[in-house]
């Protein structure tokens, strides 16, 4: 009776250990699911909204790497309302025309989205600002079209959960006319939108964010941007890998008129800079993150009497 008392302990003792064991493992595979956010959102949609074609890389190419789930690059700004033109632009970027340019530039976007798995395009074909007399009159009747092609966008995804991303806006001295024109229609679309399955995100919009923090260094950049747009507003900072980071660099060289115009007469071209910006964009976070792209999630704002 004793052996049998014996074997009965050893067992119960094992039987126990492996309780304690599965559990450890339970809480362990608990915790990876909570840090990897990618995996809670495989049903999610990402929209991200381009005024032009490698602005969404250039702000978020990080980030679209790193989701795994689907996501859906909107431009925006990508013809030319006369037709056939010249601008200096065109030239910097290696061409005779807009015609020209235009055609390059929409091969090169496919090119450089080809880089990142899951990825769908969306082009519309407002004219850009360098072909566009634009007047405060059109500049409005674009911005409700602009509002409209949105709506029509998310609706295509029914009850999804989507979550979009629009540019950020540091004022007409600094921000690009389409830029700003792109953002107006996106924060009226927030304010008159509360669908609990669509959250909408400001990602900060490259490279008008460096030479924003450069110009204002010590500003509280939530607050500057909740202010502007009267809304409330959370940043969540985006962490990249190396990988991350070296997908996005092979993506943005694709780009080769637009790093042709945008480089010329500064010693390091556009790429260059977007890595060194997202290296040391969350250095000061307790985590230190190989690299970071800082988006911030926008609240209707409480109104207080």
């Amino acid at each position: 009776m004793k052996l049998r008392a014996k074997e009965i302990y050893t067992v119960c003792i094992l039987f126990i250990v492996l309780i304690i064991i599965l559990g450890i493992a339970d809480i362990k595979k608990q915790r990876v699911a909570s840090l990897d956010t990618t995996s809670m959102k495989r049903h999610v949609v990402d929209i991200i909204l381009s005024p032009h074609y490698d602005d969404a890389v250039l702000s978020l190419g990080g980030m679209i790497d790193a989701h795994t789930n689907k996501k859906v690059i909107a431009t925006f700004f990508t013809s030319d309302s006369r037709g056939v033109s010249h601008t200096q632009w065109d030239t910097w970027s290696g061409f005779s025309n807009s015609l020209e340019l235009v055609r390059a530039r929409a091969q090169e976007n496919a090119n450089a989205l080809s880089h990142f798995k899951d990825t769908n395009l969306v082009n519309y074909t407002y004219s850009d600002f360098q072909y566009d007399n634009r007047t405060s009159s059109s500049s409005e009747s674009l911005r409700k079209n602009i509002v409209t092609d949105i709506n029509h966008l998310l609706t295509m995804y029914g009850d999804t959960e989507i979550h979009i991303y629009g540019p950020s806006y540091f004022g007409t001295r600094i921000t690009h006319p389409d830029h700003a024109l792109l953002h107006s229609a996106f924060i009226e679309l927030f304010k008159n939108t509360h669908n609990t399955h669509i959250t909408f995100y400001l990602y900060e919009d490259f490279p008008y964010i460096n030479r924003y923090l450069k110009e204002v260094p010590n500003v509280q950049l939530d607050t500057y941007i909740a202010n502007s747009d009267g809304v409330d507003l959370h940043p969540y900072p985006v962490y990249l890998n190396q990988e991350n980071v070296l997908h996005k660099n092979d993506a943005l060289h694709e780009y080769v008129s637009q790093i042709r115009a945008l480089s010329r007469g500064v010693k390091s071209d556009i790429t260059t800079l977007d890595t060194i910006f997202n290296e040391q964009r969350c250095s000061k976070d307790p985590i230190k993150p190989y690299a970071c792209e800082i988006v911030y999630e926008l609240s209707h704002k409480i109104e207080t009497r």
